[in-house]
């Protein structure tokens, strides 16, 4: 037991106990107890660099406060020896008459509060960084989305036009076949004419090369045709597959938007229980 130095029950009572209440205190805590007009007993701790010690005068403020024995509460921000806030208190005592007989003043560090709120800090931005850059990338994946439609669609046009193609080539082949056919005809009228037919025979010679000449032509066309439908198909299917992974990009990336969301939700509660330290 320490040697007694206060009067007051309650101040000696602080004063035997003051290791203890720093022992319970969730951060470093310096405490000071004081009669009315002087520091009577110091308690210094590490990362609380203050200079008071037993016998030094109170300031003004501090006897003011004790004087009207209301209790005094403030956060001190870290500035000049001190690298962290601390929680200053001054708890005004009274004697068995009202009278005030001197104070408890407690400066508690605030370390542990700081360095939490600037972690869920970092993390909350982090956070904002990642979800500005999640939502501009889905932009871009919608963008694409909606781009490949387009596409999609005029590649659907193309197939219909190349199956109109097929359809004029058809009639096309048929007028050969029949310009053919009467060619055909008309080289035998002119050679059951004989001599006389020799004239109508050049003309059938020239309708069977104009009919053959078609023929070729639209074979040539079909072909060329036939090799447009076979790419057309083909982007047709790639692009159905791209846009079936950009729709599964895209909700992958709204699930892991939901999912920041509540990093962000718990980062508020990082933000209110470090108030609370």
């Amino acid at each position: 037991m320490k040697e007694k130095i206060f009067e007051n029950e309650i101040l000696e009572s602080f004063h035997q106990t003051v290791e203890h209440i720093q022992e319970l205190m969730s951060e470093p805590t310096a405490i000071f107890i004081t009669d009315t007009t002087h520091y009577r007993y110091t308690a210094h701790v590490e990362g609380l660099p203050f200079q008071t010690k037993a016998d030094d005068p109170l300031k003004q403020f501090v006897k003011e406060v004790i004087q009207k024995g209301e209790y005094f509460e403030d956060v001190i921000e870290a500035g000049g020896p001190f690298a962290f806030p601390f929680k200053s208190v001054i708890l005004p005592i009274k004697d068995e008459n009202g009278r005030p007989v001197g104070g408890v003043l407690m400066a508690q560090s605030l370390r542990k509060r700081h360095e939490m709120t600037e972690l869920a800090e970092t993390v909350r931005s982090a956070l904002d960084q990642i979800t500005e850059a999640i939502n501009d990338l889905n932009v871009k994946v919608q963008e694409v989305v909606e781009t490949n439609g387009y596409v999609l669609k005029t590649v659907e046009e193309s197939k219909e036009n190349t199956q109109n193609t097929d359809e004029i080539l058809a009639f096309i082949q048929d007028i050969s076949s029949e310009t053919n056919l009467l060619g055909l005809n008309a080289a035998i009228e002119a050679s059951r004419a004989g001599e006389f037919g020799r004239g109508f025979d050049v003309v059938a010679k020239e309708i069977r090369k104009l009919s053959s000449s078609t023929s070729d032509s639209v074979k040539k066309v079909d072909e060329v045709l036939k090799g447009i439908k076979g790419s057309i198909n083909t982007i047709d299917e790639k692009i159905n597959e791209n846009t079936e992974v950009y729709e599964t990009q895209a909700a992958s990336l709204q699930e892991i938007a939901a999912s920041i969301q509540e990093l962000n939700s718990s980062v508020q509660m990082l933000y209110s229980f470090a108030e609370k330290i």
